[in-house]
C-alpha cells in the first residue's frame, strides 16, 4: 500500500482535494503524518460520482482506542449539499454493491484500495483495513456497515 505524506501545504493531491484538508483540525490532528494514497483517490472518485464538493471531517485520530482512524488509514467526509441525502445514496449504492447488483462508485473505489464502507447520520467513511469480512469481490474482502 503507497503511503503519503499529509502537512500543512496547499499543493494538490487529487484533482480537488489539498494535501492540507486531510489535517484533522477537530481531533488535534496538526502534526503531520503519512496515509494511504487509496484514501484520497477514493475520496476524489466519490466527489466525481456524486458533482458535489465535500469536506474531509476526519483523517488521523491518535486519541481513539481502536479502529482505522488511529492509524490513518481511515477518514470521514460530509458532503456539502444535503448530506443526508448523499448519505442515503451512498447506502444505496453499497447494498447494491454488496447484494451483487452491481456498483460503479463502489467497484472504482475498491479498485484502488477502499476496503470498509461506512455510514451514519451525518457522515460517510471510508477506509484500507487490511483485515476485512462480510462480503468477497474480484479484489478480495471488503466491509460495508453503518452505525
Amino acid at each position: 500500500m503507497k503511503l503519503i505524506k499529509i502537512y500543512d501545504s496547499k499543493d494538490y493531491i487529487t484533482a480537488n482535494f489539498q494535501r492540507r484538508e486531510f489535517r484533522n483540525t477537530k481531533y488535534g490532528g496538526f502534526r503531520d503524518f503519512e496515509m494511504p494514497e487509496a484514501l484520497a483517490d477514493g475520496l476524489q472518485i466519490l466527489r466525481d460520482h456524486f458533482k458535489v464538493p465535500i469536506k474531509i471531517t476526519s483523517v488521523l485520530r491518535l486519541k481513539d482506542t481502536f479502529g482505522f482512524h488511529r492509524t490513518g488509514e481511515a477518514l470521514d467526509c460530509v458532503m456539502y449539499a444535503a448530506p443526508l441525502k448523499y448519505i442515503e445514496l451512498f447506502k444505496i449504492e453499497c447494498q447494491n454493491y454488496r447484494d451483487k447488483k452491481g456498483s460503479i462508485l463502489i467497484g472504482a473505489m475498491r479498485s484502488v484500495g477502499i476496503t470498509g464502507f461506512g455510514m451514519e447520520s451525518g457522515c460517510i467513511h471510508i477506509d484500507c483495513r487490511k483485515s476485512v469480512f462480510n462480503a468477497n469481490d474480484k479484489y478480495g474482502g471488503y466491509c460495508i456497515f453503518s452505525w
